[in-house]
């Protein structure tokens, strides 16, 4: 890892922590462009974004190799669209090619990480929080961040009701 660069991959987890924090960072996603307008990357207030798909990229940089066409379009064509200033989240629909994406902007000395799991992973993460917690009564939110959704779990003396149930039963990994 290149001296003073953030981590390489963020998980669901680590991207709700971020964003539950209000890190500043610019997300580069190269998803096409309907799956984007879609389904975008948001938190608490507008994410700062770019979307230029992947296979547009590898056309624009004209290159053999995956990596070296993705240096040559981000040098060439995206230079003064990226910031040098913040972490740059790559964001595909899988995780795999914004990881080669990812690698060429760190070839250019952006501080730049990969979604792992992609949206895919981040439209499928939940995450738990205990409310209350007595001998006698546990009350957990479970929260769905990237669709806005809230779920709520009320046990006592071993039963418990679901409160407006989310629609996975089981955690998606």
């Amino acid at each position: 890892m290149t001296q003073g660069l953030h981590e390489i991959v963020w998980t669901a987890h680590d991207l709700l922590e971020r964003l539950n924090r209000r890190e500043k960072f610019f997300v580069f996603d190269v998803r096409n462009r309907d799956e984007f307008e879609r389904f975008p990357l948001e938190g608490r207030g507008p994410l700062p974004a770019l979307n230029l798909p992947y296979f547009e990229m590898l056309e624009l940089g004209g290159k053999d190799e995956m990596v070296d066409s993705i240096v040559a379009c981000v040098d060439r064509d995206l230079a003064g669209q990226l910031p040098k200033d913040l972490p740059i989240l790559a964001v595909c629909a899988k995780g795999d090619t914004s990881e080669f994406v990812m690698q060429g902007l760190r070839l250019l000395g952006y501080d730049a990480s990969n979604l792992k799991g992609g949206m895919k992973a981040w439209g499928g993460h939940y995450a738990t929080r205990a409310i209350l917690e007595t001998p006698d009564l546990a009350i957990y939110q479970v929260s769905r961040p990237a669709r806005g959704c809230l779920s709520y779990v009320v046990a006592s003396e071993g039963q418990a009701v679901v409160i407006d149930p989310l629609r996975h039963l089981h955690p998606l990994e």
